[in-house]
């Protein structure tokens, strides 16, 4: 909201979503200081306007260094369940660096010009059917309502924001909450992109078999609502449901007969939105810009990817943190992945198969000698 460019600390920003909001941010003339955590073979990109921070959430050193000189945090990073350092369980890990990691960013955000943090929250606080929620047939479904998640990420997710907006109510302190919905996005991983396993469908078997629904919204759409808060002293305090409209992915069929180039059908059963459905009608009163109807044959068709920019040269000194490195997170390069071969196909009652608690004392066949031999049941707890 404000008129003179900021520096914003962004945590985040190497994914997709955190990739929108930078992009938003030098294109309103802000510069920006952007948190990465470094890995053996990552290579940042040299953009006019950005500094990039090594370090992580749980690391407080790297934290000082990014709100340096900063107005404002917009934060955005979630890491999830992974291999953890040495001498700490996954669990630990898990929480020290999104729960307390989010409290050190919360810490220095009174360091900061404006006081401000942004941070980024999720409609997984509502769980997974908002509206059969107890009350949701007597009262909206908005900012304002009980929230009940029903999994970890939702609930890590509402516990911050509960910390994050008691901060709020400190001096000088302007701390929100903004609930995002589905992103629609460019991912570079297809594997996140809730678009990928509709548009496979269409192109292997010419039809959408999968029935979903969800509350959508582009990542330009929440990089634009994030930028427009930025310096904004109402939304302390505030929490703001960020999506654009319920999307029943069935009724994409048009868009993918054209991207395909066949007919295209929808045999799913439809996913038609909610009743009661959630409010963002605080959002839309703040002037949101929200357009996924305009994006949404792009996304689908799947858009060019952009030329590849000048990589900056790794630095002396700078080189990345590898699992020998104690400040760093170790690599999934060294680990053995677990067998996935596949069981051998049923061919009748004397098939090899695994054992199975309703099959007692099976008879097993075995492939070099056909005698059949007696498997024993396991010894009951």
């Amino acid at each position: 909201m404000t008129g003179s460019p900021l520096c914003v600390a962004v945590t985040g920003a190497t994914g997709m979503l955190g990739g929108a909001v930078v992009d938003e941010l030098l294109a309103r003339g802000h510069d920006v200081r952007a948190l990465f955590r470094p890995r053996t073979g990552r290579h940042l990109p040299e953009r006019d306007g950005v500094l990039w921070v090594p370090g992580a959430l749980d690391d407080p050193a790297s934290l000082d260094e990014l709100v340096r000189g900063a107005d404002a945090i917009c934060h955005l990073a979630f890491s999830p369940f992974e291999e953890p350092p040495p001498g700490r369980s996954v669990a630990e890990h898990f929480v020290q660096t999104n729960v307390v990691g989010t409290l050190r960013l919360v810490e220095r955000t009174p360091a900061t010009t404006l006081g401000q943090l942004l941070f980024a929250s999720t409609l997984a606080v509502f769980g997974e059917n908002p509206h059969q929620l107890p009350g949701a047939d007597r009262y909206p479904l908005d900012e304002d309502f009980p929230i009940w998640p029903q999994e970890f990420y939702g609930g890590h997710k509402a516990a911050l924001e509960k910390l994050v907006l008691a901060a709020a109510g400190a001096p000088g302190m302007n701390a929100s909450a903004w609930r995002i919905g589905c992103v629609l996005g460019d991912y570079p991983d297809r594997s996140r992109d809730p678009l990928a396993p509709i548009v496979d469908e269409a192109r292997t078997h010419g039809e959408i078999r999968t029935r979903k629904g969800a509350y959508v919204v582009t990542a330009r759409d929440v990089a634009r609502c994030l930028a427009d808060a930025l310096g904004d002293g109402t939304t302390r305090g505030g929490i703001y449901h960020v999506f654009d409209r319920w999307l029943d992915f069935s009724t994409l069929a048009g868009t993918l007969t054209d991207l395909v180039g066949l007919p295209i059908t929808a045999v799913a059963e439809p996913a038609p939105p909610p009743t009661p459905a959630l409010s963002n009608a605080r959002l839309l009163a703040r002037g949101a810009r929200l357009d996924t109807d305009a994006e949404l044959p792009d996304l689908v068709r799947g858009r060019p990817r952009a030329a590849a920019r000048p990589r900056r040269p790794r630095a002396p000194g700078r080189a990345s943190l590898t699992a020998s490195d104690p400040r760093g997170l170790p690599g999934a390069a060294g680990r053995r992945a677990p067998s996935r071969r596949p069981l051998p196909p049923a061919r009748g009652p004397s098939t090899t198969r695994p054992w199975s608690p309703r099959d007692g004392h099976a008879a097993v066949r075995s492939p070099r000698t056909r005698a059949r031999r007696r498997v024993p049941r396991p010894a009951a707890d």
